[in-house]
């Protein structure tokens, strides 16, 4: 298994050199285009985007939809417009769509979509449709390919699953920078406002454990947040933490042909808090970046099921889920980066062994309760605004595989591999 994975990464490396050696007409044509686009709109509004077609394969376990056989269900393109009515006053929009496997947009949505005023270095707003780093340092950034070596961030924090309620807020977000003289600086955003998520993000896929459930859609009162990040004396040094909390977060679906009652039931999972708890670490000095982040999330979800044979009546539990990894990366030329992470992520901080959660019925087998993903990327730079990606993953545990996608049962170690081309202008 591991020969076969390393010689399908190397070909698809081989393959990608080669199509943008052979084909420096069709690239360089492309990029004429969007270049004389981008200037004919000059001076109204900077325009920016990418467009990108990924594959991804698993040797076990269908992860983000079906993987097992191989699937091309892996787009993602976007449209961003800014701009500047004065020195302080910006507007920006992002049109957005992506399919990774079961996790899809509904079409073509808005991203963002904000007015900026930034009165002062330590203090400007954004009012509208915003993206915060909720989840950590790089959750508002996430979509910028360009950005950074992996194909996908560390599943322990930035989970694909969960991108769509956890990237942005309709509401306001108060930002700055402070200088600390020889102490350094202090960047800072805060934010209040609400979320939702529908059947097509499939965020709500990974809130039922056992597939009993399918929850269809949500949303939530507020989310309010806090994140710091601390630009220490030593250069390229910076240290971040994140608190935020969702208030009264619902999902609403039904029963699935596994709940024990049957199918059909109308279903309402509330938390009525929802923390998230983030600290984090990142290190970059000339081509050589290192990053730690740290999180738990923990809430008491309710779940209440409508109308069954038995009546109607609730179950909870405690959520407390915790994740971290340990990420390096190195641009070794011009064109050629590659990098690697450890990534561990446990449903339950207190019970990492799964022993707990199996003779409570919430997992059938041990290995459910964590995942431990070792990954190796490798990112080559075909031009300016082409950009080519291998990635293998060896994968202990099957913690944030969705039951649902698995109806055969999970295995405990397993391989996923992705291969991603990206246009951005």
């Amino acid at each position: 298994m591991y020969k076969k994975i390393i010689i399908l990464l190397c070909i698809g490396v081989f393959w990608v050199d080669g199509w943008a050696q052979d084909r420096p007409a069709e690239l360089s044509g492309l990029e004429s285009e969007m270049s004389n686009l981008t200037n004919r709109l000059q001076g109204l509004v900077d325009i920016h985007g990418f467009l990108s077609q990924g594959y991804f394969s698993s040797s076990d376990n269908n992860y983000f939809g079906s993987s097992e056989d191989g699937s091309f269900d892996y787009t993602e393109y976007g449209l961003a417009f800014h701009s500047r009515l004065s020195d302080q006053l910006t507007l920006g929009i992002q049109f957005f769509s992506r399919e990774m496997g079961g996790y899809t947009t509904d079409g073509v949505q808005i991203d963002w979509a904000f007015a900026d005023y930034g009165y002062r270095e330590w203090l400007g707003v954004r009012v509208g449709r915003v993206n915060v780093p909720l989840l950590g340092m790089y959750n508002d950034t996430r979509d910028i390919d360009a950005a950074r070596v992996p194909v996908i961030l560390p599943q322990s924090m930035y989970q694909e699953s969960r991108r769509d309620i956890n990237f942005g807020i309709n509401g306001i977000e108060p930002y700055g920078s402070i200088d600390w003289g020889d102490w350094g600086g202090l960047d800072y955003e805060m934010w209040l406002g609400g979320t939702k998520s529908d059947v097509s993000t499939s965020a709500s896929k990974s809130l039922s454990e056992d597939g009993s459930v399918v929850y269809e859609k949500g949303e939530t009162d507020y989310l309010a947040g806090v994140a710091l990040s601390w630009g220490t004396p030593l250069q390229g040094l910076r240290f971040t933490g994140t608190c935020a909390e969702f208030n009264d977060l619902i999902f609403v679906g039904q029963t699935s042909n596994r709940f024990a009652l049957g199918s059909g039931y109308d279903v309402e999972g509330e938390f009525e808090t929802l923390g998230f708890y983030v600290g984090g670490m990142e290190y970059e000095q000339g081509p050589f970046l290192f990053a730690t982040e740290y999180h738990i999330m923990r809430g008491d979800l309710h779940t209440t099921f409508h109308n069954t044979p038995l009546g109607t009546f609730s179950r909870d539990f405690l959520v407390e889920q915790e994740g971290y990894y340990f990420m390096a990366t190195y641009q070794l030329t011009e064109r050629v980066s590659f990098g690697s992470y450890y990534s561990v992520f446990y449903r339950d901080k207190e019970d990492r062994d799964g022993t707990k959660q199996v003779a409570q019925g919430r997992i059938s087998k041990p290995f459910q309760q964590w995942q431990k993903d070792l990954a190796v990327s490798l990112r080559f730079d075909l031009t300016e605004h082409w950009i080519a990606k291998a990635e293998l993953h060896a994968i202990d545990g099957a913690g944030q595989v969705a039951s649902v996608d698995n109806p055969g049962g999970m295995e405990e170690d397993w391989f996923l591999y992705l291969f991603k081309l990206t246009y951005s202008f």
